[in-house]
């Protein structure tokens, strides 16, 4: 790593280098070739060297002779003590489950590890990562803890511990701005960090209460190149005349600028001010999990159903409550289903609340509030990437955050001697306790996106046409009586798929795929419906589903395009049951069908046996589109399915074929 040279002006002048410009990802497991180069192999002894116990054995029994009894004793009470000892120096199985180690997953908890995507749950809209690689962290940590034993404030309370320490300087060394903002400063700390990053480079301080009032009580920092908007003179990020200020700075480009949020406000909300002021490259020190924090953060934003590794179930019966209410007793920030989840059996935020100001100001949100969020989100992102854990927790012996939660650390468990070299031996425990996956941005206004996507669409219309205009989505039963709360015909986890039946149909139409939407619409005395049902149209109470009432209305969220989508009225579990749906795909030359809406064992499944017995070549259930009461049902039913031949995705997975 050449510290002396930017990365943005690393090329020709005529073609100045961003960090976009390579694309080396650093979400992947540690390689030996990470380590050959630092002085240690692919493989640390102290975790793989064993002692030839059976070479032992027999070389001590044919010494003993006839005397083998007692022999025997103590040759099994040394292997215990051999197998205890090793069990020891092996812990890491029991505490460290990584999504690159299946086995570290059976090791303790059984075959229950949570499968996440964490590190990745921002979507980038260029599919664009950081520059920088797992060798680049391990080196740049051998280079920060020496100067991180240097700080100023050594008890930290409340503040950035090591792990976010080393990551503002790790990605402020790399970035090399011309200028650096940071909102919430507190002792002073961050500011530390920052100014051992970038001895020369300007820094500006946006914080309630300066540094230096801590100076009277005891150890802080106050930077002499920075400018503060502190105490009497403090304003708010948002309300900062940033256009003033730069010039102020002599800074023309604000993609030079990188800005550090620590100050525990709405992330949102900060990135739209963020964009709004033209600034592209942003820090969150504190990207809480979801159901954890006092402010709405990207990671809870971006836990979403549709996106591999989001999304939660409030179920106190599923496989995730039973795995949460197990990691509850090991890690302190673990939560079980009945904290993780509110009202209604809201999970996004923190039990359905999108927190604001250290949890001073809390707000309600709808699940379709926060899907909205993410798909803000997505549209301005050009790359996420959260700080991974420097070292497992065996070596750390944090026990705070649930590993499972969070991305391979940067010196994976049982790397003893690689933890000691870097010279993170020699730092107090406490100091790894802090983690709360830090997270690094680069972000571009929305409307960049937007017409990229149109160029792309015309560009490639003819080809996009040709490939999808033999396909449909059948959307079935996505209506009030069925999914909504409170009806007779509830099915109960339908509410739980809106998102990701809203993004399908989102996806389908992206793509020239048509939409046909199947619903019920009954005669209000019922004379239509099954026999088994007919009495629940006997009162003077409207029946479910009846044709003008708000039961039969499409859930929020969901519309029909007059001119581009097509509706079909069934009576029967069967979309094709007394319908013209076969003659009408027939004529459209619609060969394959995709299906979505509730429920699995009876419109799902009697659909899709139906399509599979009319010879449509390819069927498609997109299982976490589609739902039933409960999830072995669900289950069950979906293998039935894809024992006739019936293709069963993702939505992620349905998605990647458009990619």
């Amino acid at each position: 790593m050449n510290n002396g040279q930017s990365l943005w002006h690393s090329q020709s002048p005529k073609t100045p280098t961003t960090m976009l410009d390579r694309a080396l990802s650093s979400r992947r497991p540690h390689s030996d070739a990470d380590l050959s180069e630092s002085g240690e192999s692919g493989t640390d002894e102290s975790k793989t060297k064993r002692p030839h116990i059976y070479l032992l054995a027999s070389n001590f029994l044919s010494r003993i002779g006839h005397q083998w009894w007692p022999c025997l004793i103590l040759a099994l009470l040394f292997l215990v003590l051999l197998f205890l000892i090793s069990l020891a120096f092996h812990s890491s199985s029991f505490v460290c489950i990584s999504r690159f180690d299946p086995a570290a997953r059976i090791g303790f908890f059984g075959f229950d590890g949570l499968e996440s995507d964490f590190g990745a749950l921002g979507r980038s809209k260029h599919g664009k990562e950081v520059e920088w690689t797992s060798k680049d962290l391990l080196k740049g940590l051998e280079e920060f803890v020496p100067i991180y034993e240097t700080r100023p404030i050594k008890n930290n309370m409340h503040g950035m511990g090591f792990d976010h320490s080393f990551g503002l300087w790790f990605m402020a060394r790399r970035l090399k701005p011309e200028l650096m903002i940071e909102s919430g400063a507190f002792k002073g700390h961050s500011t530390w960090v920052m100014r051992q990053a970038m001895p020369d480079t300007p820094i500006i301080s946006l914080t309630p209460r300066h540094p230096e009032k801590y100076l009277r009580k005891g150890p802080a920092y106050v930077d002499g190149n920075c400018t503060y908007f502190a105490g009497k003179d403090f304003v708010d990020f948002g309300s900062v005349d940033w256009k003033n200020v730069m010039r102020k700075h002599g800074i023309a480009d604000l993609s030079r600028v990188l800005v550090f949020f620590d100050d525990h406000q709405n992330e949102l909300k900060r990135i739209k001010q963020a964009l709004k002021a033209g600034f592209q490259h942003l820090i969150f020190e504190d990207n809480y999990d979801t159901g954890t924090g006092d402010h709405y953060s990207l990671r809870q934003i971006c836990d979403q159903s549709y996106i591999k590794g989001g999304g939660h179930s409030c179920f106190k019966d599923s496989d995730e409550a039973r795995i949460r209410s197990k990691r509850k007793k090991f890690w302190e920030k673990a939560l079980d289903t009945e904290e993780l989840c509110g009202p209604g059996e809201a999970w996004w935020g923190v039990r359905g609340e999108m927190r604001d100001d250290f949890n001073h100001s809390n707000t309600l949100i709808s699940y379709n509030q926060h899907f909205q969020n993410s798909r803000y989100v997505e549209s301005v992102l050009d790359v996420y990437w959260e700080l991974p854990p420097v070292a497992g927790p065996s070596l750390t012996h944090q026990s705070r955050y649930d590993p499972a939660r969070s991305t391979p650390p940067v010196v994976e468990d049982g790397r003893h001697r690689l933890f000691q070299r870097l010279g993170l031996g020699r730092l107090d425990k406490s100091v790894f306790n802090g983690y709360t996956q830090m997270v690094y941005l680069q972000i571009s206004k929305p409307g960049n996106f937007v017409y990229c996507k149109s160029i792309f669409i015309v560009c490639t219309v003819g080809t996009m046409a040709e490939r999808w205009t033999n396909t449909a989505l059948l959307v079935i039963d996505m209506q009030n009586d069925f999914v909504g709360e409170g009806s007779v015909m509830q099915v109960k986890f339908g509410k739980s798929i809106v998102p990701n039946v809203i993004r399908a149909v989102e996806l389908a139409r992206q793509r020239g795929i048509l939409v046909i939407w199947v619903v019920r619409e009954h005669d209000p005395k019922g004379r239509d419906v099954e026999l088994f049902r007919r009495h629940l149209y006997n009162s003077e109470k409207a029946g479910p589903v009846v044709k003008g009432t708000v039961g039969a209305e499409l859930v929020d969220g969901l519309f029909i395009r007059e001119e581009e989508d097509y509706k079909i009225v069934k009576t029967r579990f069967s979309a094709f049951f007394s319908t013209n749906l076969h003659s009408f795909l027939q004529t459209s030359g619609v060969t394959n069908l995709v299906i979505a809406g509730v429920q699995t064992p009876n419109c799902i499944r009697q659909t899709a046996f139906e399509a599979v017995e009319l010879d449509y070549p390819n069927v498609t259930v997109i299982t976490d589109a589609t739902a039933a009461a409960t999830p072995e049902i669900h289950t069950a039913n979906i293998l039935d399915m894809k024992n006739v031949g019936v293709k069963t995705p993702t939505l992620h997975e349905w998605s990647e074929e458009f990619a």
